[in-house]
């Protein structure tokens, strides 16, 4: 018997850090609930900035324009390296400056290197993963996606419980 089709209006793609946390869940594990978090905050926030820089056809120029991401047709538009990316190598444009600090440049550095250890399965101590999860606490927070950035919370005091629970 073949599974039927869903017939559901939700989005097909499963939305892992919505879920709460168990206390099952490794620093990596938090890591990407985190990732996925960042992008799903990230997705709406970077539909002008990358409108204003690639015209009303963004989506497509953006996965062809930057050969350092030659791999994005197959990623999800959801995915913070698929903006990530192409923030940092627009990072000389006038779009960047006009959106974000040099700060917010900073913690966009430090969650590519965070991604980049996660998506090439490296391990992920508890005080990284923690200092990963603050980084995009604060860039949500930038951003002003303040619901993304207070579930993000959430993982943060998850991810403090088990540095400390470690220290002891």
């Amino acid at each position: 018997m073949r599974p039927r089709a869903s017939t559901s209006s939700t989005p097909s793609h499963s939305i892992v850090a919505f879920w709460p946390t168990s206390p099952i869940d490794s620093p990596r594990d938090l890591v990407g609930k985190a990732l996925e978090l960042l992008g799903h905050g990230m997705l709406p926030r970077m539909h002008g900035v990358f409108e204003l820089r690639y015209g009303d056809d963004w989506h497509y120029k953006l996965r062809t324009a930057h050969r350092i991401l030659p791999s994005v047709r197959h990623v999800p538009l959801h995915d913070p390296s698929v903006y990530i990316g192409a923030l940092l190598q627009d990072a000389e444009a006038e779009t960047f400056d006009k959106v974000f600090t040099v700060t917010t440049r900073a913690s966009l550095e430090h969650i590519r290197d965070a991604r980049n250890r996660w998506g090439h399965f490296a391990e992920i101590s508890a005080m990284q993963a923690s200092q990963d999860v603050r980084e995009m606490q604060m860039l949500l927070a930038d951003l002003g996606a303040a619901d993304e950035a207070r579930r993000m919370a959430q993982i943060q005091r998850t991810l403090d419980l088990m540095v400390r629970s470690s220290r002891s």
